[in-house]
């Protein structure tokens, strides 16, 4: 009996849980303007899509040796974002490998959007550009792939293959 009790007290904590983080994200949207709140949800999913694009192009290209590569980019991108250390103290060589990796383009076109900025269009169009190349790169990596895989498997009447 108090196994039940345990349970269905925990059942309604998650519940409990559930209601008030969606009465917070409510109240966050209602109070500070839908079109603000959604733009900053609309484009934290744009650069996630990106950073996972970004990660599964490497996967793709380099098997495992592709999630070293991506502990890599993640260390790079940290230091050269602005999100640690700001873009004014880093040397031209940081700056431009920033330049070329989203983390960038995502920390200053949330800094745009939380704290008031020029506007995130450049940012925006940078973070898509990331998700075209690395799904196209992606894309042609599996099909390249998949022909080799076609060339190496024998036919089905081949003596291997029958009993």
């Amino acid at each position: 009996m108090a196994v039940v009790r345990c349970e269905k007290y925990h059942q309604c904590g998650g519940r409990f849980t559930r209601i008030l983080d969606w009465g917070i994200t409510f109240n966050l949207a209602r109070s500070s303007g839908r079109a603000w709140f959604s733009g900053l949800w609309g484009f934290q999913a744009l650069f996630v899509l990106s950073f996972i694009a970004l990660s599964q192009l490497f996967l793709l290209l380099l098997g495992m040796g592709g999630m070293l590569m991506n502990i890599f980019l993640l260390s790079i991108q940290l230091v050269t974002s602005g999100a640690m250390i700001p873009r004014e103290l880093l040397s031209s060589f940081y700056l431009r490998v920033g330049e070329l990796l989203p983390a960038s383009y995502a920390v200053e076109g949330s800094m745009d959007i939380l704290f008031g900025g020029t506007g995130i269009g450049g940012n925006t169009i940078s973070l898509l550009v990331f998700i075209v190349h690395s799904m196209g790169l992606g894309g042609l990596v599996v099909g390249l792939r998949k022909d080799r895989i076609r060339q190496a498997v024998q036919k089905p009447g081949d003596p291997q293959f029958s009993f």
